[in-house]
């Protein structure tokens, strides 16, 4: 078997149109998956066709081993191939061989897509990397950070609005006139833990996934990631949770916790998070390894989260002005796939708008299957080979090592 080149992911930044690159996935969660899965990361380049053509041929040229058969098709192809369609506008290479021990897998995705799919949630393939788990190797672009502020704002938003209790479904057996303004839904006051509002983030990207369909195993693998997720997470969305809460502006309010104990809580997880961010500054081929789960910051975190009973308070006044602000402007966004039954798609009513928690998961569960149907057929077309040659070098290395 002919020599492999090893890749460092630094070297992505020696090509001049690479804006950033992210590192996501089950290797910076789980210690296990860091000494034995594939180490998964999405690499910004700049923006339109063009841009696209000369970095993957630039890649082509310096790095041609990371492209499987298809790359006789050329980088205009390969180019075009990873922007056709708005769903999964992202383009993988898998089993790049990074070190004897560790493979690499990344996806390529232009700059205007990612902003598109974080600003719009155009493509649900690409968003449910960047609600959990991601962290930037080497220098991040502003203007990407900055949307990826404001799209973790309209996730917790979204969330919480999905954990909201509303007796809409029983008026509309009554009453399908939903432009009514007469009618009055009354909106019951719902109590949700914060572990709960967590884990129904990491749940929607698993919703309506095809790999998943027929596989029990998405509860599980749902739940391990949420808890190794969980100072990371925490970090990420508690404040947005702790300003809804200072404010006050909407009724939100938290039980179980004092502001103090919030704010301990989340210097907690930022100093694990800071940590983590540190290390893949440093190696971008670090992730979980076993002194973060032994760290004194770690077991310090996990006592005071599951020690404190944090519950947050969804009353009324949450849910109306949330509507107003939010359910327009996502649930038109979502229109042009029909995933949604007329008589929702028709109302104008603030308070009748049905952000109710199973039109968010259909909605959700709807468009993940759409988007996980075309990512799937994208990666077999794009990847047609590669397995068949990371088995016969995993197979090398061992007859390497029994020798």
């Amino acid at each position: 078997m002919r020599k492999i080149a090893i890749f460092n992911p630094s070297r992505f930044f020696d090509l001049e149109n690479t804006v950033s690159v992210f590192k996501y996935g089950s290797t910076i969660r789980s210690n296990v998956a860091f000494n034995t899965r594939m180490h998964d990361f999405i690499v910004v380049i700049d923006g339109g066709l063009e841009k696209a053509i000369k970095w993957h041929q630039m890649m082509m040229t310096d790095y041609p081993y990371h492209y499987s058969r298809i790359s006789i098709f050329g980088p205009k192809y390969i180019s075009k191939f990873q922007r056709f369609s708005k769903l999964c506008p992202i383009f993988y290479n898998s089993c790049v061989i990074a070190n004897e021990k560790k493979v690499i897998k990344y996806g390529v995705i232009s700059k205007d897509d990612l902003a598109n799919a974080l600003t719009n949630w155009t493509s649900p393939f690409v968003l449910n990397r960047f609600q959990k788990m991601i962290f930037p190797v080497g220098v991040i672009d502003t203007y990407l950070q900055s949307l990826i502020l404001q799209c973790d704002a309209q996730t917790a938003r979204l969330f919480l609005l999905s954990l909201c209790e509303d007796d809409i479904f029983d008026r509309i057996e009554c009453d399908h006139n939903l432009e009514n303004s007469s009618i009055n839904f009354k909106n019951q006051e719902r109590k949700v833990s914060l572990l709960e509002f967590l884990r129904k983030i990491v749940n929607s990207s698993y919703a309506g996934d095809i790999r998943f369909l027929f596989n029990d195993n998405s509860i599980k693998l749902s739940e391990n990631e949420l808890y190794d997720s969980l100072p990371f997470l925490t970090a990420r969305y508690l404040p947005f949770i702790i300003n809804y809460f200072q404010n006050n502006k909407s009724g939100f309010a938290i039980e179980g916790a004092n502001l103090s104990t919030l704010n301990e809580l989340y210097k907690l997880a930022k100093s694990i998070t800071d940590r983590m961010a540190f290390n893949l500054m440093k190696n971008p081929m670090s992730g979980m390894n076993s002194e973060f789960c032994v760290s004194e910051d770690w077991n310090l975190f996990i006592k005071l989260f599951f020690n404190e009973k944090i519950t947050l308070k969804l009353p009324n006044e949450f849910k109306s002005r949330a509507s107003r602000i939010a359910a327009r402007k996502r649930l038109l966004k979502l229109l042009p796939i029909n995933i949604l039954f007329s008589k929702y798609i028709y109302s104008l009513h603030h308070s009748a708008l049905p952000w109710s928690p199973n039109v968010i998961d259909e909605t959700i569960r709807r468009y993940n299957f759409k988007c996980s149907l075309l990512s799937v057929l994208k990666n077999i077309l794009s990847n047609f080979g590669r397995i068949t040659f990371y088995i016969k070098y995993k197979l090398n290395q061992t007859v390497k090592h029994l020798d």
